[in-house]
């Protein structure tokens, strides 16, 4: 979570943020921004990851707008962050049929 908050007050998008989950372990990963058709995070044992939560250019962007329009950019930003990391995890879930 501190990587993509960085990101966002730095105004960084070079890169995506990702959470992935592999063999159950969750893993947070970088990749240079891309499409996302050309993404694949490969696990340990050879096989495509799961994905949970996926932060690129647009969202970054996004928020760093409004976190500066906040008092607080920072915790804006950490609320922010957090929210989605939920939101994916609760739609990993329920596409992955697993409890994350």
């Amino acid at each position: 979570m501190a990587g993509c908050v960085r990101a966002i007050l730095r105004r960084d998008t070079s890169r995506k943020h990702m959470l992935v989950l592999d063999n159950n372990n969750k893993l947070y990963v970088t990749v240079m921004e891309q499409p996302i058709q050309n993404v694949k995070v490969w696990g340990q044992d050879g096989t495509e990851v799961m994905y949970l939560c996926i932060i690129g250019e647009e969202l970054i962007e996004d928020f760093y707008r409004k976190a500066m329009e906040d008092t607080n950019p920072r915790e804006w930003a950490r609320d922010a962050v957090e929210y989605v990391l939920e939101q994916g995890k609760r739609t990993a879930s329920w596409l992955y049929k697993i409890h994350v």
